[in-house]
């Protein structure tokens, strides 16, 4: 029996959309149907607001890093991040940065546990899983956060309804609860070959609400093995 033809659609933003497309063709060959139709769109705001030498960062996403080296240098800064590739975007802006694991909530236990003495400042978007400054501040620690991108829906674009709408089975890595709502929303359909891949389970969990069951989930939330998730999926 002949497979039926599968394709990925990633709706991540589009930067980020390109470089994981990437990191498929890679894995899964050059051949592979990719279909970028990004539905968040990053925006940055200007921040005026004083950072000292004293201060720590930190940091849930690359954005939040070029966030906060377009208002000033990060050379010399001292920052706490979530996952390798965010603290790899700190390191090559000059920052000092210590690493957690995969999630805000991780980090949030980490510096917790390690209770530094100096302000804490979250850089992040206005669309957030973890209120983690409230939560460092609730365990007795100087933290604030400051918005500094936004994170504007987009539509689906005409080439991802089409394959959605078509007979292709589509593989849908999903990296952000957020980014999973707006794709329910905005296809307005359970496509019965649709193979959606979720970062973690709480991304995973928007889409049972949605009614979905067949989710696979990565067993770590990073790229790389979300990648690992999809081959199950793109082998079969």
């Amino acid at each position: 029996m002949q497979q039926k033809r599968k394709a990925i659609l990633l709706t991540r933003p589009q930067r980020q959309a390109e470089r994981f497309a990437a990191s498929c063709r890679a894995r899964f060959g050059p051949e592979t149907e990719i279909v970028i139709s990004p539905l968040i769109k990053i925006g940055f705001i200007r921040d005026n607001k004083p950072f000292e030498k004293t201060d720590l960062a930190i940091f849930t996403s690359e954005n939040g890093v070029e966030a906060f080296v377009r208002n000033r240098p990060g050379r010399g800064v001292s920052a706490w991040c979530v996952g390798s590739r965010t603290a790899r975007a700190a390191r090559d802006c000059g920052m000092e940065a210590k690493v957690a694991s995969g999630t805000a909530d991780a980090l949030a236990d980490e510096i917790i546990a390690a209770r530094p003495a100096e302000r804490l400042i979250h850089f992040r978007g206005e669309h957030a899983s973890t209120d983690l400054a409230s939560r460092l501040a609730a365990a007795g620690l100087q933290a604030q956060d400051r918005i500094v991108y936004r994170q504007s829906a987009r539509s689906m674009s005409s080439r991802a309804k089409k394959l959605m709408e078509g007979e292709t089975t589509v593989v849908l890595p999903l990296f952000s609860s957020r980014s999973a709502r707006l794709f329910l929303a905005e296809s307005g359909c359970k496509k019965q070959d649709l193979q959606p891949v979720a970062i973690s389970k709480a991304v995973a969990h928007v889409l049972e609400s949605a009614g979905f069951e067949n989710i696979t989930i990565a067993l770590r939330p990073d790229a790389s093995a979300l990648l690992d998730a999809m081959a199950r999926l793109m082998d079969a």
